[in-house]
């Protein structure tokens, strides 16, 4: 595996205009949202790489993906540096309208695709 191209949609549709955030990651681009379904707070819905489908609340995802695009309410962004290619975060595009109206309860969903 080459690595992955990840999108975050808000109302769990992925459709251009729910588009909150996307990013071409290395081969551990996913381990983020794996380590969130093992600790409960992330479903994986299946896929196989073409895409990976995850879903889980703007409460949970945004602190990660987004962290301070967001503004004093949540801390800096957790998203590991090896998570984003080239290893900067200045890699991820963002539509920062749509993340600031993201409700804590509203459902993301994030699409990962294998660019193998």
């Amino acid at each position: 595996m080459l690595g992955w191209e990840v999108f975050v949609y808000r109302h769990a549709e992925a459709r251009p205009e729910n588009l909150l955030a996307r990013w071409t990651s290395r081969s551990v681009g996913v381990d983020w949202i794996d380590r969130l379904v093992r600790e409960g707070r992330a479903f994986d819905l299946g896929g196989n790489g073409y895409p990976c489908l995850y879903r889980a609340s703007a409460a949970v995802l945004l602190p990660v993906v987004a962290g301070t695009k967001l503004g004093k309410s949540f801390p800096a962004s957790t998203l590991p540096r090896e998570a984003v290619f080239p290893a900067d975060f200045s890699a991820i595009v963002w539509n920062l309208e749509h993340l600031k109206a993201c409700e804590p309860d509203e459902v993301l969903l994030v699409r990962a695709f294998d660019q193998s």
